[in-house]
């Protein structure tokens, strides 16, 4: 299950709404296995599931002071999505 979670990808096209909630879904899955995973390890997948294309969302978690927690990354995709296209 845990390689399930670090090998999942996001591909561009795909709603990001449906990557984060496998994301969660998965570290659930591990989490009831007596396997958690932290937010700052979902937070380090998101960043590493993301294509190229996605380089700037990245850019701009790691020039914060603080890592983000999961659920300020999460609001944050979802605030943009509201906003305009992807970065």
């Amino acid at each position: 299950m845990r390689e399930k979670f670090i090998s999942l990808k996001y591909e561009d096209g795909q709603e990001m709404t449906t990557h984060l909630n496998n994301l969660k879904a998965l570290a659930d899955k591990l989490a009831r296995q007596g396997k958690p995973v932290d937010g700052q390890e979902r937070v380090c997948q998101l960043l590493t599931s993301l294509p190229e294309s996605w380089s700037h969302f990245k850019s701009v978690y790691f020039t914060q002071d603080r890592p983000l927690p999961w659920a300020t990354m999460e609001g944050n995709y979802l605030l943009k999505k509201r906003s305009s296209p992807p970065f």
